[in-house]
Order: C-alpha cells, then sequence, then structure tokens
C-alpha cells in the first residue's frame, strides 16, 4: 500500500485516476502502479522506507536525462519518496521470447549508452560496468547476449580489477542487504555472485 502522504500527492497530481495494473515485485519495496488518467496512462513509483535512498536518485535520474527511449518524469516528491513517469508501452525482456535475442540486447546496449545505466534508482557517476554485473550474474560465461549488449554499450576494453572488485563489492552487499531483512532467496542469489566471481578470472 501506498502511504497516506504518498496517496495525497498521487491524488493531487491525477485526481480520479483508475488503476490498471499493479506492476511491482513480489517483494513490494517499491509499489509501482499503471493508472489511467484523462491525460492518459501513467507508472507511480512510491518507495517503502528500505527503499528510500533509490527514490531520490531515480528522481534526480527523471530530471537530469532526456531522450528518445527514456522515461518522462512527469511529478514527483522527494519527501513523500513517490514519482510518475509517462507510461511507456511494451513488454519486459526479462523470462519473454526477446530474452533469447542478442539482436535485442545490442539494441539495449546502444540506448543504454546513452545514458550509462541501466537501474535509474542507482543514477550516480560511475563506471558503467558497474551496472553490468546483475547481466553477468543471469548469464552463463561466455553468452553472446552480454558480449551484444556491451558491443551495444560500446565498452572495448573493461578493467579487470575493477570489474573483479566490483562483482565482490555487489555479491557481498547483495548477502548483507538481504539477509538482514529476510529476504533469504535474494541472499543465496548474492552468495552465487560471489561464488562465480571467486571461481573465475578477473578478465572478461
Amino acid at each position: 500500500m501506498l502511504t497516506l502522504a504518498q496517496q495525497a500527492q498521487v491524488d493531487a497530481w491525477f485526481p480520479g485516476a483508475e488503476l490498471v495494473a499493479d506492476l511491482s515485485w513480489p517483494e513490494a519495496l517499491t509499489r509501482v502502479l499503471r493508472l489511467r488518467t484523462l491525460d492518459g496512462d501513467v507508472v507511480v513509483k512510491a518507495a517503502g522506507e528500505v527503499m528510500a535512498g533509490h527514490a531520490p536518485r531515480e528522481i534526480a535520474a527523471g530530471r537530469q536525462l532526456h531522450g528518445p527511449g527514456l522515461p518522462e518524469l512527469l511529478a514527483a516528491s522527494e519527501p513523500d519518496r513517490v514519482l510518475a513517469l509517462r507510461f511507456q508501452p511494451g513488454e519486459l525482456v526479462q523470462d519473454a521470447p526477446a530474452e533469447d535475442d542478442p539482436v535485442v540486447f545490442a539494441a539495449m546496449g546502444r540506448l543504454l549508452a546513452t545514458v550509462r545505466l541501466i537501474d535509474f534508482g542507482r543514477y550516480a557517476l560511475r563506471p558503467a560496468y558497474t551496472d553490468l554485473v546483475r547481466v553477468w550474474h543471469r548469464y552463463p560465461e561466455g553468452d553472446p547476449r552480454v558480449d551484444a549488449l556491451v558491443d551495444g554499450l560500446g565498452i572495448r576494453r573493461w578493467d579487470g580489477a575493477g570489474w573483479w572488485a566490483e562483482r565482490l563489492y555487489q555479491g557481498v552487499s547483495t548477502v548483507v542487504w538481504a539477509s538482514d531483512r529476510g529476504f533469504d532467496d535474494f541472499a543465496e542469489d548474492g552468495r552465487r555472485m560471489l561464488r562465480r566471481a571467486l571461481g573465475g578470472t578477473m578478465d572478461r
């Protein structure tokens, strides 16, 4: 559920809006709602206290990054950890037939090259490879989809030590964060990241 303050902001921005779909992940740490308004469909993202650090970064990304294919920020309240984006039609690549097509990953890489980010909730200036750890972890070593994404991003050389250290950092961070909050499956995902990073090479 949205907090009272978050709901009040949404009601003020989009009076009379109707809920079309709840797009939140199962953990519901951030509520993601598709609403139908008089001016078209919008997506509202309302972060819980656990995700309080992500909301300001995503709002900053929406205010600073503009261009074709990028989310359009319509309204935001940092104190209430809530923002609204114009709805973009489409389907998630993950777990869909398109996920098997390297061409899709190359196109995604070209789009992301304009902003150097995948997750706007982590928006900040950092090496591009830091946003590729989750992609690297999801697919087997040498998978052409990862190579296609990297080629689309225009990355020709990886910082071996930095890349290896980033995998360790994100693996440890995932284990600690998830364990503290009782998300056992997510904690195990972090352990798998660590096992793979420690058992592999420092170079791509």
